[in-house]
Parts: structure tokens; sequence; C-alpha cells
């Protein structure tokens, strides 16, 4: 990490991310496969591709199974992202959603990332970070359905993920177990600290620390199913339709076709965050890539006038009594018990 100070008084953050030497080999097995000439589209995909640009908002199903399904309303925006027409088609063994996962959890490389971020020094010695107006957002895997992918997560093979990120979480704890010495209320913290799944911490921790009832009464009302249809920020979603930790039935479908700000788009396989697809497989970028890319870039280039489509009265907020009267009025927050 590099800082170097202005003289106007900001500060600016460089942060280096070393390149995985996998890098290269994927290169060389792009520019192989370069070699062969690319397959015809299949039949009836020019047409699906040309349905992209008319008619109302729906569910766009391909006939191409390799091609990702689309739900969006945004006919100039869908028209001008290139990058819908690319076919997924995944590394060889790399059909099992499993095997996906882990595969680019820990071999895919990481490409040199610059992060700039200024911030104001004040007289007082504090800072204050300048941010840039949002004009787009984009979400990949999205577990839509707590409910959902918590059932999900305890069958088979995800019992696997759900130790992994216990085990995470557990770490992260241990840095701050300070903050919860001598805590009132419900907080169980012998659970938290041996917790071996999510569920576990979340019921001693999480759903505590946000005044739910209970771990199933936090899923049920955190979910961003719920939250959806409100988003009024040009938002895309991209999941994949064999993800072990978001299932696709947890897709709120239908409140994303209602609404204009939002483009979903699901790709027959990908696993969770795999997406070992494209020109750079198997080690280099996700399939995913080219699209995020393109899509934040025509939102930033304004080559789309898009104003706000419909406004919002009622903002959605969890129906939780406790999240406002905390219940027990003996509460504490566990920054507050810091001496």
């Amino acid at each position: 990490m590099a800082i170097s100070s202005r003289s106007v008084g900001m500060t600016e953050i460089h942060c280096n991310f070393a390149q995985n030497p996998f890098r290269r080999i994927s290169r060389r097995i792009s520019q192989f496969r370069a070699g062969f000439p690319a397959k015809k589209p299949a039949a009836g995909a020019c047409e699906e591709q040309d349905e992209l640009t008319s008619g109302s908002a729906a569910r766009i199903q391909r006939r191409d199974k390799q091609l990702p399904e689309i739900i969006g309303s945004d006919r100039e925006l869908m028209s001008k992202l290139t990058t819908l027409g690319r076919p997924y088609r995944h590394f060889p063994f790399m059909g099992n959603r499993h095997v996906e996962t882990i595969f680019a959890s820990f071999f895919r490389s990481l490409p040199v990332i610059k992060f700039r971020r200024e911030c104001l020094r004040m007289e007082d010695g504090g800072t204050v970070a300048l941010d840039c107006p949002l004009s787009g957002a984009v979400s990949l895997c999205n577990p839509f359905n707590l409910v959902i992918a918590d059932e999900d997560f305890h069958k088979g093979f995800n019992n696997v993920y759900d130790k992994a990120l216990a085990r995470g979480l557990r770490k992260i704890f241990q840095k701050h177990t300070r903050l919860f010495e001598g805590i009132e209320g419900e907080y169980n913290i012998p659970t938290v600290a041996k917790a071996r799944s999510v569920r576990d911490f979340d019921e001693g921790l999480t759903r505590v620390s946000f005044g739910f009832k209970s771990v199933d009464d936090y899923y049920s009302n955190s979910s961003s199913s719920l939250s959806i249809k409100y988003v009024q920020t040009s938002l895309l979603c991209i999941q994949a339709a064999n993800d072990p930790i978001a299932p696709s039935r947890g897709i709120p479908w239908e409140d994303i076709k209602e609404n204009p700000n939002c483009l979903l788009v699901v790709t027959p396989n990908g696993g969770h965050l795999g997406w070992v697809a494209g020109d750079d497989v198997p080690f280099g970028a996700p399939w995913t890539d080219p699209l995020v890319m393109e899509y934040l870039e025509v939102l930033e280039n304004n080559q789309i006038e898009k104003p706000l489509r419909r406004t919002i009265d009622d903002v959605h907020t969890p129906r939780v009594d406790s999240v406002h009267t905390r219940e027990t009025n003996n509460y504490k927050s566990p920054i507050e018990n810091v001496n």
C-alpha cells in the first residue's frame, strides 16, 4: 500500500494486489483457444438477441441453454450491453457447481487493482472521506431469500461451506471479544465463540445485536428479496442457476421484473462466485467481469439518460418491533461496554 499526500490536504491511497503466477498459464490457454474458429450461434440465438430490444418487460429464456437468462425492462440499456449475447461455456471439468466454486476460490488470479480515495484533513486532526454520487450498483450471487438459503446450507456438501464460514466468523469475533465482556441481554457469547455453523453464530450474536426475537425471525425479515422492489438506483444482479449457497429458487423473479431499475442475469452454471468461463479461463477473470465493467461504463459515461421512473412513498423496513422498542430496558450496545 502506498500513501501520498497532496499540498491541498488530500490523501491518495493505492492498494496493489500481487498477481497469481497462474495468470500466465491462463493467457497461454486463451491464446491457444483463440486459434480455433468460433462456433456458430445456435439456431434461434440471433432471434432471441433481437428480442432484447423490443417488447415489454419479460423473463427472457434463451433457446440456447448456454446463454444467460435475462429479466429487465430497460431495452435501451440492454441493447448497449453486448456482453449479454455471450454464451456461458464453462471450462472443461468445471460442470459441477462445487468444483467451480472451490476452484475459483483457491486458484483464481487477482489482478493489480488500484483503489483511489480522497480524504480531506480537518483542522482538528480528523479526516472526511469524499465519496462520489452512486450512479449504479452490481450484486453477485446474492442469497436473496435467507430462509431458503439457510435451508439449503445444511444439505450435503453445503455443510463444508457452512463450517468454513463459521470458522471465519469465529476468527473475526476473537479479535473483538473485549467488546462483549460483561455484556447483558440475550447474547450467548459461549455459543458464538464455539459456533460450528453460521446459524449458531447468528443465533448467539447477530440477531440479538439487531433486536430480532430469533434467528428465524432475523432471516425472515432481513432478506433482500423484501426490498428489491423498492430499489431506485440502477442495479445489475448476476446469479448462477446452480449456485449452492444462493439458491436460484430464492430469486424474487417477479419483483425484479416489475422494477424498471433492476436487471437480472442468470447464468446456467457458475457455482458460487465461480464463473470459470470466458476468455481468461481457467485462472483469469471470471465470465462476469466484462459484463460488470460494460454495465458500469454505460452508466458512468451517461450513455443512457435514465430518469427516476417511480417514486417510493413507503420505503420498506423490517417488520420487527424489537428493533425500535428494544423490549429490554437494560439493553446496551457492545461498544458502550468498552472502558
